[in-house]
Parts: structure tokens; C-alpha cells; sequence
């Protein structure tokens, strides 16, 4: 039996990057846990095979949002590019790091640390993404004064696509903003902390100022978006 491709400008997007870098995609059928919604190179032990492991679910929630706004398909595009240069250094094939995850996670059991090993590949897959950045506009380190305002844009929209792949994006797109709003001050400050926790966790060695900004903007960012697509939508109603 042959599985039907999705249709979107995203999904067209995804295959064509993926044949640009002769990146062979896998489909993955029912997936759970970590697995779901996502884009993985997955666990790589004796060297990567140019595949990447991709929930359908993800790019149908990545197509909804382009066919109800299509002004998000550039910072959509560019995202899913960090997302396969976070991959890549995942898999040991990227510039900007030493060790791909395999080996982290065998240094780790080794140690007896296996807890802390999922911790640090993300933390070397985003040193090298954040490399990446940097040098793709020109800037050498992050004491540049231009780096917080960079880094901060393209993680945000990076984070916006993961909650839009995540489903977060079509289920309150249809709610209305209230449903994302926090209900009080102390909510939205828990809400801020959390959000500002989990980022420090995945990027442990950026400055608490870019932390901050990368939560702000994708706190407005995402707010927005699904704004504009629950007043589309009811006009259409």
C-alpha cells in the first residue's frame, strides 16, 4: 500500500530541502513518545546514513498554518534550515562541534551519567546552531552587541515553528487568543519563568539577556500569529 504525501507549501518545502542536502527522509509510522512531531536524525551509533526521521502529523500542522497564513512561509523556511543544521550536528556532520550524539550518550553511560547525556547533546546540537547563526551574519561572538537581537530572532521563530508542528498553533488558531492568554499576572509571570527555565536548560551557555528576549519574542510572535489566524478564520465563517 502506497502512503499518500501530504500537499503543502511546507511539505514541498521539506523534500526539496531534503534532495538539496541528498537527505533520504523516513517516514515515521506511529510515533510516541520524543518521537511525536518531530524531525530527527535519531539515535546515531555507527555513523549517520543521510536520513531523517519525520512525524507526517508535524508537516500537516506546518501546511495548516502556511494555507491560513502564507505571509509565515519565509521565517518558516528558515527555521526548518536551523532545524536541519541542529540535525546535522546531532548526526557528527556538522562544522561546528566535535562529538555527534552517539558518542555523547557512550561517554555518558560510561560514566554512569546516562540521565544527564540528553541534556548535553541538545546543549552541543544549539552551541553549534547558535554557531551557525553568527556566522551566517557576520558575527564572531556573542559579547557582539548585534548578537543578542540576531539570535533572539531566530530562536524565537525556531521555538514558534516547533509549537505550530506541535499542533499548539491549529488547536488555539480555532479557540481565540483567550485561550492562550494567561488568566492572571502570577500565571503570566509562572508562564515566563518556566519558559526562561526551559531555554536556559537546552541553551545553558547564552547570557540571561538573550534568554529573556528569546522569551519575549516568542511569547508576541506566536500570540499574534494565532490572533491573525482565529480573525481569518471566523471571517470565513
Amino acid at each position: 500500500m502506497v502512503t499518500k504525501r501530504n500537499n503543502g507549501h511546507f511539505t514541498s518545502y521539506f523534500f526539496r530541502r531534503l534532495r538539496e542536502d541528498k537527505i533520504k527522509p523516513r517516514r515515521l509510522n506511529n510515533p510516541k513518545g520524543n518521537e511525536r512531531y518531530t524531525f530527527s536524525v535519531a539515535n546515531v551509533t555507527d555513523g549517520w546514513k543521510r536520513d531523517l526521521y519525520y512525524d507526517p502529523r508535524a508537516l500537516r500542522n506546518l501546511d495548516y498554518a502556511l494555507r491560513i497564513l502564507p505571509g509565515l512561509r519565509k521565517p518558516l523556511f528558515e527555521s526548518f534550515d536551523l532545524v536541519l543544521e541542529h540535525e546535522k550536528v546531532h548526526a557528527g556532520v556538522s562544522s561546528y562541534q566535535t562529538y555527534p550524539a552517539g558518542k555523547i550518550k557512550k561517554i555518558a553511560e560510561a560514566a554512569g551519567r546516562e540521565w544527564h547525556a540528553e541534556k548535553l547533546t541538545e546543549n552541543v546540537a544549539n552551541r553549534g546552531l547558535v554557531e551557525h547563526i553568527l556566522k551566517s551574519h557576520g558575527i564572531k561572538s556573542l559579547r557582539d552587541p548585534r548578537a543578542r537581537a540576531v539570535i533572539s530572532d531566530k530562536i524565537s521563530w525556531y521555538f514558534v515553528q516547533s509549537l505550530i508542528q506541535m499542533g499548539d498553533f491549529r488547536r488555539f488558531s480555532k479557540a481565540g487568543t483567550t485561550s492562550v492568554s494567561p488568566k492572571n499576572r502570577s500565571e503570566a509571570i509562572a508562564r515566563t519563568l518556566l519558559a526562561r527555565i526551559h531555554l536556559k536548560q537546552l541553551f545553558t551557555f547564552l547570557p540571561d539577556e538573550i534568554i529573556n528576549e528569546i522569551v519575549r519574542k516568542m511569547k508576541i510572535r506566536f500570540t499574534r500569529i494565532v490572533d491573525q489566524a482565529n480573525k481569518k478564520l471566523q471571517r470565513a465563517t
